[in-house]
């Protein structure tokens, strides 16, 4: 009776040994699909455009579907061509495999708003009574590049009109 215990015992041990310690059926576990979206971190104005890539392994299937994760996060195309929104914040783009959806990877968009400036040509004048000059302002950063002038001391808003054209008021002042 010893004798067919330990037979058992070393039969079952070797089928153990052969086949791999028992494990999961023989092969060894392929590589799990992995995805890299880029670039990872990018800041944009309103309305810029901005062109994702992504890079899928350990498949034959490397393709990926991209999504704004943020309601309000701007646009996406099938081929990763982000327009950000016409409001400033941070928002997120998922690219996710194809092969295996739950495979993804994310990048972050800080959208800003674009600095606009106003610059005045000449910056000053000096003007007899009564003589005119006229100013061109030139704005960047906008696409509405209209303008209304102003003349600080002119409470009346008479000295300068819609075109830029000021006319020196018969009185001292700066």
């Amino acid at each position: 009776m010893n004798r067919l215990i330990l037979s058992v015992f070393l039969v079952g041990s070797a089928c153990l040994a052969g086949c791999g310690g028992g494990g999961g059926g023989g092969g060894s576990t392929p590589p799990a699909i992995s995805v890299t979206i880029s670039p990872k971190a990018i800041s944009l104005l309103e309305g810029a455009v901005q062109p994702f890539t992504s890079t899928v392994t350990n498949t034959t299937n490397t393709a990926v579907t991209y999504t704004i994760l943020d309601v309000g996060g701007g646009t996406i195309t099938a081929d990763g061509h982000y327009t950000a929104p016409a409001s400033v914040g941070t928002f997120h783009v998922r690219a996710s495999s194809v092969a295996d959806p739950t495979k993804s990877d994310t990048a972050t968009v800080t959208v800003t708003a674009p600095i606009v400036s106003v610059s005045v040509t000449p910056p000053s004048a000096n003007l007899l009574y009564g003589a005119t000059q006229s100013f061109v302002a030139t704005v960047t950063g906008s696409s509405n590049t209209n303008v209304t002038w102003k003349v600080t001391e002119d409470s009346s808003n008479t000295w300068i009109n819609s075109a830029g054209l000021f006319t020196a008021p018969f009185a001292t002042g700066t």
